[in-house]
């Protein structure tokens, strides 16, 4: 048997190689298809019904807004908190 040699990769490459072997290609330009199965509270499935009914979209459109949106929120985050640290303290 073969081993593998461990490697440690930087995050950023650890979440590219994860996309490439569990997304599929997507006919959207620049998208992905990432199917994920989710085990939501019942009351919980209910709202992004309730939610999706409203704004008359699908479940998988709201999910798909508020995953984008909380994305946005910690994008913001990191660029405020990395804006606070003086330039002589970053680390690059």
């Amino acid at each position: 048997m073969k081993r593998r040699i461990s490697t440690v990769l930087e995050p950023a490459a650890a979440a590219r190689l994860v996309v490439a072997r569990r997304a599929k290609p997507s006919p959207v330009p620049d998208h992905v298809r990432l199917v994920l199965t989710l085990e939501l509270r019942r009351e919980l499935a209910e709202e992004l019904s309730l939610k999706a009914i409203k704004s008359e979209r699908n479940i998988e459109a709201i999910v798909i807004a508020l995953i984008e949106e909380a994305g946005t929120r910690i994008a913001r985050a990191a660029s405020e908190e990395m804006a606070s640290i003086p330039i002589s303290s970053r680390v690059t």
